[in-house]
């Protein structure tokens, strides 16, 4: 794994550490969270609880380059669902939403940025569902993969999966009442961003190597 990216495990820690000492502005009085803040940590959940999965197939049986860049998924989101589940706890709103996953985006009152109305409008076209996930069957293939072809497939549905992360934590950090959530998803930016760019050296990398066992 280069070394720029395991050094990352430690940078995204700290960030969740300043993040959690910010905890105290999710209840104070004066700063009450929005429909954005709400709906986007309990959308995030549900989108990292799959990167979870996805990482958790590649801790082992694969390169140590695959399974460095898993294990920093891993525990950074796993933090980060921890540290979402704790805001709601404390705002009284459920881990769990009903209805459509990316509603709150839907019916986001007051936005005014073209790249943002754009995207409510794309939300509005797939009726509230979330872009990025991997389906079922997609899941069910990368469980079966070995080798160099189960590292691929993973790296090309995980940078899916951020893109699309990238694109909820853009409008909320334009969007969101708090500082502490605006915050949160200008780390996700950040965070994502490296990862994407660090995958898509690793896969040229291996497109260039072909598969092997």
């Amino acid at each position: 794994m280069p070394t720029p990216l395991l050094k990352r495990v430690g940078l995204t820690l700290l960030a969740t550490a300043f993040l959690l000492g910010l905890g105290g502005l999710a209840v104070s009085p004066t700063i009450r969270p929005g429909d954005v803040d709400i709906g986007f940590a309990q959308s995030m959940i549900i989108h990292h609880n799959q990167a979870l999965q996805m990482a958790q197939m590649l801790r082992s049986d694969n390169s140590a380059e695959a399974q460095g860049l898993a294990s920093t998924i891993y525990n950074s989101q796993l933090l980060e669902i921890g540290q979402m589940q704790g805001w709601l706890g404390a705002w009284g709103k459920p881990v769990v939403m009903v209805g459509p996953p990316m509603q709150w985006v839907q019916h986001a009152q007051g936005i005014t940025r073209l790249d943002d109305l754009l995207y409510v409008s794309r939300c509005n076209g797939l009726d509230g569902a979330m872009e990025g996930l991997a389906t079922p069957a997609q899941l069910a293939s990368l469980q079966n993969l070995k080798g160099t072809a189960k590292e691929r497939f993973f790296l090309e549905l995980m940078m899916r999966h951020h893109q699309a992360a990238l694109e909820m934590a853009r409008f909320t950090e334009h969007n969101a009442h708090t500082n502490l959530v605006r915050a949160f998803a200008k780390n996700v930016i950040a965070e994502q961003t490296s990862e994407i760019g660090w995958m898509q050296n690793q896969l040229a990398s291996l497109n260039q190597t072909g598969d092997n066992p």
